[in-house]
């Protein structure tokens, strides 16, 4: 949060972009809370965030990645995403 907190101090209305959550991977509440706090702590104006978008190409991609490295994610996601 170094940046933000030298933008904001510098003037500058900057914010934490927070992307992408990943359902079951990224989206733990105590996590997203603890960048929220952070990014308020170094002078954030906003935080923005959005969720996994898959599209073709990068859909096929991210679940090979995925059903090697978190298994166990890897049924919910692909069916999260089925016409991704």
């Amino acid at each position: 949060m170094l940046a933000v907190e030298r933008l904001t101090r510098a003037g500058v209305k900057a914010g934490v972009a927070l992307a992408p959550i990943i359902p079951g991977l990224t989206d733990g509440e105590s996590s997203l809370a603890e960048v929220a706090r952070a990014a308020a702590s170094a002078g954030a104006r906003f935080l923005w965030a959005n969720t996994l978008n898959l599209k073709p190409g990068t859909k096929e991609h991210f679940l090979w990645f995925l059903r090697r490295e978190y298994p166990e994610l890897y049924a919910g996601l692909r069916d999260l995403y089925p016409r991704a």
